[in-house]
């Protein structure tokens, strides 16, 4: 199987917030989308909404956040719900963060 993403992806597990809701978990996390897992399915293509998580960096903790846009959902497990957003908006310095935490985890 050809992987046709254009960043690299890690696992990371956190809590991920939308539309100012605790929400998700986090699957892995690339600059480009994050894959989260929901009991419910987001069916959200067509509005954007807000993401935030917090991941451990070193010996901080970093909050990011972005505006993103699902591109895709599925079943995961009968009660889970797998879906991929596309970051669609993301502050430099919030990017900056996310891409230093990409490599030192590679």
């Amino acid at each position: 199987m050809i992987d046709k993403r254009k960043h690299p992806r890690i696992k990371v597990n956190s809590v991920v917030w939308y539309n100012n809701k605790p929400r998700a978990h986090s699957a892995n996390i690339s600059i480009g989308g994050i894959c989260i897992f929901d009991i419910k399915p987001l069916n959200n293509k067509k509005n954007d909404f807000l993401i935030s998580l917090c991941f451990p960096n070193e010996k901080k903790t970093f909050k990011i956040k972005a505006t993103g846009k699902q591109v895709w959902n599925h079943f995961f497990h009968p009660k889970i719900f797998e879906s991929g957003i596309q970051f669609m908006r993301i502050s430099e310095i919030d990017k900056e963060i996310l891409e230093s935490y990409i490599k030192k985890m590679l």
